[in-house]
């Protein structure tokens, strides 16, 4: 009977072990798990974007932009037409949920942009606080702020 007891005991500290052996491995930084396998965590965002939004400024405005991966930065982006105006890509940059425009002039025309966005809980939708300043004239500046929400297409 303590046979029995003592081969039970292993069997069970052995499965335990195993069981725990086979759970995944955690993916590194910028990358999260799907189905099985660690993928790129900005691949979710990368396509065409639907933006609502409101400025200071220019108004309520409609219009598309295309998210795609910036080959040259580990989590960076490229967001094509933003603020529907701007003719070079804007880059940003994410992590976890987080997206960050560093303040930059994409069209090197004295008008500049930074922001933030978050991937919000629902699938396919982003919303973004962001500046655009106009500052051809440095002693007038001129500042548009812009609250939106992205829809993915």
């Amino acid at each position: 009977m303590k046979v029995s007891s003592a081969v039970l005991v292993v069997v069970c500290a052995l499965s335990a072990a195993l069981a725990a052996g086979c759970e995944e491995d955690a993916c590194d930084p910028g990358f999260e798990r799907e189905g099985g396998a660690c993928v790129d965590s900005r691949l979710r965002l990368v396509g065409t974007w639907t933006v609502s939004e409101t400025c200071s400024a220019s108004g309520t405005s409609n219009y598309a932009v295309e998210i795609a991966l910036d080959p040259a930065v580990p989590d960076g982006l490229l967001i094509s037409s933003f603020w529907n105006l701007f003719l070079t890509p804007v880059r940003a940059s994410l992590s976890v949920d987080a997206i960050t425009v560093d303040r930059q002039e994409p069209d090197a025309d004295s008008y500049f942009v930074q922001g933030t966005g978050v991937v919000e809980d629902e699938p396919g939708s982003l919303s973004f606080d962001y500046r655009v300043t106009d500052e051809t004239d440095e002693t007038a500046i001129l500042t548009d702020r812009c609250q939106s929400t992205w829809t993915a297409q």
